[in-house]
This record gives C-alpha cells, sequence and structure tokens, in this order.
C-alpha cells in the first residue's frame, strides 16, 4: 500500500484512495471499518480531509 506522511500530523497518512487495497479497508466487505462501524451500532462515520482529491488534481 502506497503512504505517505501528512506533514504536521504525526499519526496520520495521505493515502492513494482509488487504490482497491485501500478501498476494501474502508468498505466492501466483513472486515473493513465500515461493517466495524455500523456493527457497533453507529449510524455513520466521519470522513476527513475528503477534500484531499482537489489538492492532488487542481493543485498549482
Amino acid at each position: 500500500m502506497d503512504q505517505r506522511k501528512y506533514e504536521g500530523y504525526d499519526d496520520e497518512f495521505w493515502v492513494k484512495f482509488w487504490n482497491k487495497e485501500w478501498q476494501e479497508i474502508i468498505y466492501g466487505n466483513d472486515a473493513s471499518y465500515t461493517k466495524k462501524i455500523l456493527d457497533a451500532g453507529f449510524d455513520g462515520a466521519y470522513l476527513d480531509n475528503v477534500e484531499a482529491f482537489y489538492f492532488l488534481y487542481f493543485k498549482d
């Protein structure tokens, strides 16, 4: 999996979210974070940095 350090946030990383391996971590199977969140009784989850695509594709 490709990841690189997110400057200023020691425990966070930028990832290539379009990579199938990362998508499977987030959703799409019984071991995914989404499945675990829903099974725990939560109604949803907050996704931070969803604007990242903008900086990847529209950065000057």
